[in-house]
């Protein structure tokens, strides 16, 4: 009984050091953004208090990579404009009519079309990036098709030259023999 007794006390004082100690252990590695807006709406009912307003280098701290860093901001750019947009979209349709309305109608063309051009973007990004793989692909098995025949071509000679040598040596051997005997018969 005192065993265990010692065992839970160590495991306790163990696992409160632990947690009074972890705060104050540098984090390294970035946080992994996800995106709010649907969230935003669907969750939050619009509630702007709701949405995370981190810092860019809260999900990039550690990260070195300057084309992660770029994908991340960009993600993030983007889900900050479907945000704007949707509580524009909703501060819209909440409003009566007059030029209020007007003006924010405008407002939520112009965010609409900045949204539109940024998700346009990635798209053609990620069309180019799969064929690029697609290119890379077919490179990839056109070299090692050329590799193996190049391959095959070698190991072919080497075996003509390998015969032509055996072929030459035998001959040679041969040619050796009917000289031997000659001379051993001619004395």
């Amino acid at each position: 009984m005192h065993f265990f007794q010692n065992i839970l006390r160590h495991a306790f004082l163990f696992l409160y050091f632990f947690v009074a100690i972890s705060p104050s252990l540098p984090a390294n590695a970035a946080a992994i953004y996800l995106p709010q807006c649907k969230d935003f709406v669907e969750k939050d009912n619009h509630y702007s208090v709701a949405v995370d307003n981190s810092m860019l280098s809260r999900y990039t701290n550690g990260i070195t990579d300057q084309s992660e860093i770029f994908r991340i901001s960009e993600l993030i750019r983007e889900d900050k404009l479907c945000i704007q947009l949707a509580a524009q979209e909703y501060k819209l349709n909440r409003m009566r009519d007059g030029a209020s309305k007007e003006a924010t109608r405008k407002q939520l063309l112009e965010i609409q079309g900045r949204y539109n051009e940024i998700v346009e973007e990635r798209r053609q990004e990620e069309e180019r990036t799969k064929r690029m793989a697609g290119i890379h692909g077919k490179i990839t098995d056109a070299f090692y098709e050329e590799d193996f025949r190049v391959n095959k071509v070698l190991i072919d000679t080497r075996y003509q030259v390998i015969d032509l040598m055996g072929e030459t040596l035998v001959a040679f051997e041969t040619e050796l023999e009917e000289n031997y005997f000659e001379k051993n018969l001619n004395r």
